[in-house]
């Protein structure tokens, strides 16, 4: 039998799977769409093991209530070209972006801007969030750190794990 190599399946199909999948975990219609967005341009630039190959382990995320399907995303801007966006434990396609696009803005007030943020999960490939300013006509530089931090007793039990963005609480804490 023949491998079926090369099948392509349409973007909408995948779109809607997306879409689907989010909504039935309680994401709301229009940030299922901006997250399925940037889930496919993952998938589209090369970068598979970002795009929809994360579906199941955001899902997960969500339905075990360790993401935020409804976050109240809040930028507070720091200084004339500064800010920091608070992902309030959302999606990370949708805090991250939230950062470029703050980003963008204030670039275009000031000429360079800076934005950082926190509380925010797995944004998928960081390249999709590197080429938001191209569309502005901007560069955009991304960067990120995150890991896990893992505190065990003397018998080797794992006690607590905590994921930390910059020293800053991104995830709730496994105690």
């Amino acid at each position: 039998m023949k491998a079926d190599v090369g099948k392509c399946i349409p973007i909408a199909a995948v779109t809607a799977l997306i879409v689907d999948a989010m909504i039935k975990s309680g994401v709301p219609a229009a940030d299922a769409g901006k997250i399925a967005e940037l889930m496919l341009e993952a998938d589209l630039t090369g970068a598979d093991a970002h795009g929809v190959f994360r579906l199941p382990q955001y899902v997960n995320r969500l339905k075990l209530g360790s993401t935020n399907p409804k976050p109240n995303i809040k930028v507070n801007r720091t200084a004339p070209a500064t800010a920091l966006v608070d992902g309030d434990n959302g999606m990370g396609h949708l805090v991250v972006a939230r950062a470029a696009e703050t980003a963008i803005e204030l670039a275009r007030e000031c000429g360079v801007a800076w934005v950082g943020c926190f509380m925010s999960g797995h944004a998928g490939a960081a390249g999709v969030y590197a080429a938001l300013p191209l569309k502005a006509d901007m560069i955009g530089i991304y960067s990120a750190v995150a890991n896990a931090v893992v505190a065990v007793d003397q018998r080797g039990r794992r006690r607590r794990a905590v994921d930390l963005d910059i020293g800053t609480r991104v995830g709730r804490a496994e105690l």
